[in-house]
This record gives C-alpha cells, sequence and structure tokens, in this order.
C-alpha cells in the first residue's frame, strides 16, 4: 500500500484506498483509443462492472493510470512493477475476450473400463491476453498445449505413460492479499483499514511471516514404456509457510482470551452488522449515539466482568518429565517470549528456563526438543586460559 500511496502522490494513479470497480466515461473514452491505435479495433469491447461486494461504498472510481498513454514510468522497481499491473489490468479490462479452441481426447483400453485423458487448448484470437503475452515467445507457449491431429475411434500405439503419487493437501495458509479478499467476502473492514489491520497485528506481534521452507516428502513415480515397467521415489517439498502469515504464540492466546471472553464481539456476523451501521452513520440514516449506547452497555459490563473474574493466559502445557532429574517439563509464555521450563516454582530447587527458537511454537513443540534448549550453554574447549562456551545464539561462542 506506501508503493501505491508513492504513485498516487506522483499523481500516476487515483485514489488506491477504494473498493469500486467503476470506471468514468472520459478514461474509458483514453483507453478505447488507446487499445484501437496500440492493437486494433478489433480488441476493443467496452464493459461495465458490478461490485460483487454488497457492503461496498464505491466513493471513489477504481484504481487505474492517470493517463493511459503513459505505459513507463521511471522510478523504483517496486513502484513499475506497480504500476505496470494497473496499467495492464485497467487496459484489458476494456479488451475483447480472448478465444480458445479446447479439446478433450478420451483414450480407452482394450483391457479395462478406464481410460485416459489427454487435454489441448490453441488461442483463435487472443483479446485481451495480448496485453498480459508482450514481451514472450507465443509460438512456444501455444506449442504447449497442442494436440497431435486425431481422428474418432483410431487406434494409439502406446509409447509411454507415467503415474505419479499425490497427496490431499490442507488449505493454505494466508497471504496478505487472501486475507483481504477473505476481509471483503465476510463484509469486514474497508479498504481504507485493511492495511493498518494487517500491520497493526504484525506489529504487535499475533501474526509474523512464515520462514520455513518445508520438509521433503518422498513420492513415488510409476513409468511404463515399450521398455517395461520403471518405479522411482523422487522428494518434494512439504508444508511450506514462508511468506505466509503464520499465528504466533502469544496471537494464539490472545485469540483463545478472546474467544472465550468476548466471544460475540469476534463473531464474523456482528464485525459485519458494525460496518452496515457505520455505512448508515455516514449517510445520515442513523444516530451515532444510540449505535454507540446499545454496543458500550453490554460490552462494558462484560469487560468489567472479565477483570474480576478471567485469569491470566500464558499457553502453559506439560510435555512430561526431564530423564536427569525427574522434574516436570513444560512451556509456556513468558515476559520475553515462549520459553521452556524445567521444575516448578514450589520445588526447592529453582527452575532453569530456556527461550524457543522463532520456528518453534507451544502448541507443537515436542519434550525431546525442548530438552535440546538446555544443552546450551555448552563447553566446547578453552582458550590461552579462559573457557569457551557456545549458545544458541545463532552461531556465537563466549569466551
Amino acid at each position: 500500500m506506501s508503493t501505491a500511496q508513492k504513485l498516487y502522490e506522483a499523481g500516476l494513479i487515483t485514489y488506491m484506498r477504494t473498493d469500486s470497480v467503476t470506471i468514468s466515461n472520459e478514461a474509458k473514452s483514453s483507453i478505447v483509443q488507446k487499445i484501437e491505435s496500440k492493437y486494433g479495433e478489433d480488441y476493443v469491447n467496452l464493459r461495465d462492472y458490478k461490485n460483487k461486494n454488497k457492503s461496498a461504498q464505491e466513493a471513489h472510481e477504481a484504481v487505474r493510470p492517470t493517463d493511459i498513454n503513459i505505459e513507463e514510468i521511471t522510478s523504483d522497481y517496486d513502484q513499475q512493477r506497480l504500476y505496470h499491473l494497473i496499467w495492464k489490468r485497467t487496459i484489458s479490462s476494456q479488451m475483447s475476450d480472448a478465444q480458445i479452441e479446447r479439446t478433450v481426447v478420451n483414450i480407452k483400453s482394450d483391457s479395462y473400463n478406464e481410460f485416459f485423458v489427454a487435454r489441448g487448448e490453441v488461442i483463435k484470437f487472443d483479446g485481451f491476453l495480448r496485453v498480459y503475452n508482450e514481451g514472450t515467445d507465443d509460438e512456444i507457449e501455444e506449442e504447449k498445449g497442442v494436440l497431435p491431429a486425431l481422428s474418432i475411434n483410431e487406434n494409439l500405439n502406446l509409447l509411454s505413460i507415467s503415474s505419479r503419487e499425490s497427496f490431499s493437501r490442507p488449505p493454505s495458509r494466508f497471504t496478505e492479499a487472501s486475507l483481504v479478499k477473505k476481509l471483503e467476502e465476510l463484509g469486514i473492514g474497508r479498504p481504507a483499514t485493511y492495511a493498518t489491520t494487517i500491520s497493526t497485528i504484525q506489529n504487535r506481534g499475533y501474526i509474523a511471516k512464515g520462514v520455513n521452507e518445508g520438509l521433503d516428502r518422498n513420492y513415488n513415480l510409476i513409468e511404463f514404456s515399450k521398455n517395461g515397467i520403471k518405479e522411482s521415489q523422487l522428494k518434494e517439498k512439504t508444508g511450506s509457510n514462508k511468506g505466509k502469515l503464520v499465528p504466533t504464540d502469544i496471537g494464539m492466546i490472545v485469540n483463545d482470551f478472546l474467544v472465550d471472553n468476548f466471544n460475540n464481539i469476534l463473531d464474523y456476523g456482528f464485525t459485519a452488522e458494525v460496518e452496515k451501521n457505520f455505512d448508515k452513520i455516514a449517510t445520515g440514516d442513523q444516530d451515532w449515539t444510540d449505535i454507540i449506547k446499545q454496543f458500550y452497555s453490554d460490552f462494558h459490563e462484560n469487560v468489567n466482568e472479565v477483570k474480576d473474574n478471567a485469569e491470566r493466559q500464558s499457553g502453559e502445557k506439560i510435555l512430561g518429565s526431564d530423564p536427569n532429574s525427574g522434574r516436570v517439563v513444560k512451556v509456556r509464555l513468558g515476559k520475553f517470549g515462549p520459553i521452556a521450563q524445567i521444575g516448578t516454582i514450589d520445588e526447592e530447587e529453582k527452575p532453569i528456563f530456556a527461550s524457543l527458537t522463532k520456528d518453534q511454537q507451544l502448541d507443537t513443540i515436542s519434550l525431546e526438543e525442548a530438552l535440546e534448549l538446555f544443552k546450551f550453554p555448552k563447553e566446547i574447549g578453552s582458550h590461552k586460559g579462559e573457557t569457551v562456551t557456545v549458545n544458541n545464539w545463532k552461531i556465537w561462542t563466549l569466551h
């Protein structure tokens, strides 16, 4: 959003905090002229779009270049990329549909009822795709989906066939873009608040960008040809959350606390209804004092009740016992972040603590992983009469 803000301040795009899909008639006229001069009249198809989001305010025009004739800008890399994205989406929105011929071939076997399927497609008229295909080798791209000439009931000779093992995948974690889309579907928030909402929960440490590259997983590949059957085992990455939004330990603890004590406020329907009331206040159809009174009386009572009765949440989880001392091993949220702990404050011997690493979480860490944290600091030798120790502070040593 900060990159879009810079483009807006430079006068290159219209106001970007908008939920509108409408383009002014004056802008459409300029877009049509650009399409005709650059691609030809066959590529023009004027369109009017309607917003699918019922709660959309549409107070501003859709995001577009202020001058469609400016295709390139002199700026930093991020601004250039974003401007190109906006320019292409704007001009393609008023272009003709692409015409694609798709072919599906069902190949039956004499021995089995099951059949194999081959799909191919050829672009007969590129339409709006012309904007996105510029700068690529179109012929090579088209050849990838071309099937050979075939006729119905033609006998085919099998040259080779392969079967790859696949696994079901859980729903993917949110990115900033997919989270905004979900908020729009639920009617929560407005274009002007999406960016600040996501940055706020990041700044408070409730979510973080994932860094886990994932783990290697084996999968089987079976290939059949005239030379026989070949079986092989290959590897793929699974479980990566790199670049995705991942809830932190403190985020999950705060969320559980709020759900337990303020469930009505966290309800999607409640939040969407409040947004609608705000819209009514903005249009003068509702008095803001009535809305606030209606909400605050119950909310204030709820807050006081929670303050008097709720217990402090630390996400404490007992993992087992330390095999050396027999003392309990647990993890919890400490003052400075998630920690592992051996022993309790009730024992004569004081408990010892170790911080969890960045890729460890309270709900997934195992007893073995927690015990590994207590192996540091470790003496690894001496230097000039001084003891050299290594700690789990990245790769540092101390002497």
